[in-house]
């Protein structure tokens, strides 16, 4: 998308396709806007825009970088050569590397962490002694696996500071795309079997406090990695 390599990579609806493949028709594809938000008024022109695309006939919504689905389990991709996972299992620096499958499921754990909340509050970075200790992600990762979520460091860098204009974002996806079933976000997972109120319910879940932690309830324990 970002036009890196060789070759076209960014495709206007409409225009002759110049590559293989089948591109959807332009009235079973609608685009929706949030956004562009200045990120630092009058520091920079630091600005934030999301455009997702409801798919009609697959009942598919495409999100870059709002929403996330992290599976429980590793994605493929990254086992292919599994030493960044395996790097990152280690709980402090000073561990040694070992390629087991339990080790390549806990540095996926520790990974996706890193990955959706920059600083999980299960890592440590304050011991001098130590470039890094990891406690109690378990636990982290338990709250995060497995649910449609909205990202957690756009939480508070976007999502909560525009609370008006996400309200109206979560309005239009309900009536741009009324009949969800699917959430294909460009990292970790696609969400399948997600209707459209559990996708506005995601995005309003950014709004309730100041992580955009969900309360707990008896099948949902709340989570402990925003920072």
């Amino acid at each position: 998308f970002l036009g890196l390599g060789l070759g076209r990579r960014v495709h206007t609806f409409g225009e002759q396709k110049d590559c293989e493949g089948d591109f959807p028709d332009d009235d079973d594809v609608t685009s929706i806007t949030l956004g562009p938000f200045s990120l630092n008024s009058g520091l920079s022109s630091s600005q934030f825009a999301e455009t997702a695309l409801y798919h009609h006939s697959t009942r598919s919504l495409l999100v870059t970088d709002t929403l996330v689905y992290v599976p429980e389990k590793p994605l493929e991709i990254t086992t292919l050569d599994p030493f960044g996972l395996l790097f990152h299992a280690r709980n402090v620096e000073g561990d040694e590397i070992v390629n087991t499958p339990a080790k390549i499921l806990e540095g996926w754990i520790k990974t996706a962490l890193l990955a959706v909340y920059i600083r999980p509050s299960c890592l440590d970075i304050s011991d001098t002694k130590e470039s890094f200790i990891w406690s109690g992600w378990e636990a982290s990762f338990d709250a995060l696996r497995e649910r449609l979520i909205p990202t957690p460091f756009l939480r508070q860098l976007v999502l909560r500071r525009f609370e008006a204009d996400i309200e109206e974002w979560v309005a239009k996806i309900g009536e741009v795309c009324p009949d969800i079933k699917r959430v294909i976000p460009c990292h970790f997972e696609v969400a399948e079997g997600v209707d459209t109120k559990a996708v506005q319910s995601a995005y309003l879940s950014a709004l309730r406090d100041a992580c955009g932690e969900e309360k707990e309830t008896p099948h949902q324990k709340r989570s402990v990695g925003c920072e």
